[in-house]
């Protein structure tokens, strides 16, 4: 990752830090049991990597253009846009009605 990556990455964990609220289960129930994870790596192909690729590239440009200003007033609309990358990542049809 460059240089100029790792400061829109920042500037970007910044503004959504307000909006994602991280708990464990042990703050929120105790007698719930552990949690277990399964890591699957899948790697995306053909149209859904151009897909994701394209949008995050327009997200990356979208971030480098606004002011300061402008990135607070936009935290939502960022927030939007990582969600739809990660439709794109599951399921492309989830983010393009006429994906196919």
């Amino acid at each position: 990752m460059n240089s100029q990556d790792e400061a829109v990455s920042g500037r970007l964990k910044k503004m959504i830090r307000p909006f994602i609220l991280r708990r464990t289960k042990r703050e929120v129930l105790k007698e719930l049991p552990d949690k277990l994870e399964k890591v699957i790596y899948s790697v995306m192909e053909g149209r859904q990597k151009e897909l994701y690729r394209a949008s995050v590239q327009r997200l990356k440009d979208s971030l480098e253009k606004q002011t300061d200003e402008e990135f607070k007033t936009g935290r939502l609309q960022i927030l939007a846009e990582l969600t739809r990358l990660r439709q794109i990542c599951c399921d492309p049809s989830m983010a393009f009605e006429d994906f196919k």
